[in-house]
């Protein structure tokens, strides 16, 4: 069992004194949004599955992209 909820799970974070946290659910739209709650506090607006869905949508429409792929290249099968 390794996923969001064990070893992916997002963690609140601090960057150039402002705060981030996550608000994960599937009542949120497919894109991600950005709330600022307040000078030093953002929020990630996140639904997962329906952004999981919308990138393997557009993996799956342009495959010729994943030989771009340069931090992660996909591997190999022999």
């Amino acid at each position: 069992r390794d996923g969001m909820q064990h070893y992916l799970q997002p963690k609140v974070f601090v960057s150039g004194g402002i705060t981030y946290k996550w608000e994960i659910s599937a009542k949120h739209s497919k894109l991600p949004e950005f709330r600022i709650d307040s000078p030093t506090m953002h929020t990630v607006i996140i639904n997962p599955w329906d952004w999981f869905d919308l990138v393997f949508e557009l993996w799956e429409s342009r495959p010729e992209l994943l030989d771009k792929l340069s931090e992660y290249p996909i591997g190999s099968i022999y």
